[in-house]
């Protein structure tokens, strides 16, 4: 979404294979329910710029196996999650 530092990835019991991304000390976007097999060479501590390919699209996500793989994506600010919508254009 922005400019960051890869700040996390794990696997998240929930949400299956998770990136995070810091854009600063008080925005976060959450990237998950991504493939296990991510193709993309990532490392905590890595810098990525907006656009960068970050994974794919995968079903990963326990918590939401029933529904055709997606994105689920979360940005948090000082910590309380937040409605995307109120960030990115073209949401609905």
């Amino acid at each position: 979404a922005e400019d960051g530092i890869i700040t996390g990835i794990y696997k998240d019991a929930r949400f299956g294979f998770t990136v995070e991304i810091t854009h600063d000390n008080e925005h976060k976007t959450v990237y998950s329910n991504l493939k296990n097999d991510n193709p993309v060479s990532l490392e905590v501590g890595d810098e990525v710029a907006k656009g960068d390919r970050i994974g794919t699209v995968g079903d990963s996500a326990v918590s939401e196996i029933a529904e055709e793989p997606h994105l689920h994506f979360e940005i948090f600010v000082d910590g309380v999650a937040r409605d995307p919508k109120e960030f990115i254009e073209g949401l609905e």
